[in-house]
């Protein structure tokens, strides 16, 4: 926030020129203040980077924020929150924030244990789309935190789609619309529950080439 004030106050100096002495200190010093905090937070984004790689070794998750998103000019990844996304492709924002690249739609149950049976799919996918920025619904277990895993191991930027809970009951069904808006390139839903049914049913009907797993299709939990 100080980084974008400094640069704010920056771009308005350049655009009302004056040729006094105090003009141009108040120019550099605003100038050095950029940098500065530019400096800082690149600084501060490599400790996080540096342990949140820590924390998905030891773990085998990817570690994200609480709230909003973790961006990084060091990390080819990056966990981006939906409102984010969607505010920053209005806005034209950085790069980190509105990743270009083909939408890969995600979504599945809570209860699934057979990671390699996504894992080989979503390889699939990435090897013939491989600036693909995958859209999951963001859950916290099961399928979708399986996905996320994949990414973070993969190098894969991911947009979470989280539930917007002041649609109330109608919240699922509206992040459904949303991914959908995005027009994505391909989809994967795996078996849970009547939101993934809705999910697949909008994809379809959109036209978008849709990966369907069934619970069944699963290797036993041992084996897995």
């Amino acid at each position: 926030g100080r980084e974008d004030d400094a640069a704010r106050k920056l771009g308005e100096l350049a655009r009302t020129f004056d040729p006094s002495e105090i003009y141009a200190n108040e120019l550099e010093d605003t100038q050095l203040l950029c940098q500065t905090l530019e400096g800082c937070r690149a600084a501060m984004e490599c400790m996080r980077d540096h342990a949140a790689e820590i924390y998905r070794v030891e773990t085998g998750q990817p570690f994200s924020t609480v709230k909003g998103s973790r961006v990084s000019t060091k990390l080819s990844a990056s966990m981006i929150d939906a409102r984010d996304y969607l505010a920053s492709r209005a806005r034209t924002r950085r790069e980190q924030f509105a990743p270009e690249g083909p939408v890969v739609a995600f979504s599945g149950g809570q209860e699934w244990h057979d990671h390699e049976l996504l894992w080989d799919r979503l390889d699939q996918i990435a090897k013939r789309i491989p600036e693909m920025v995958l859209a999951t619904t963001a859950q916290a277990k099961g399928c979708d935190a399986i996905a996320t895993a994949w990414a973070a191991s993969r190098g894969i930027k991911v947009v979470q789609f989280k539930l917007d809970r002041s649609q109330g009951n109608r919240a699922a069904f509206v992040r459904n619309d949303r991914i959908v808006n995005l027009k994505p390139v391909e989809a994967i839903v795996c078996e849970g529950s009547g939101i993934q049914s809705n999910f697949a049913q909008k994809l379809r009907a959109a036209g978008v080439p849709l990966h369907i797993f069934r619970r069944a299709q699963q290797r036993s939990a041992a084996a897995a």
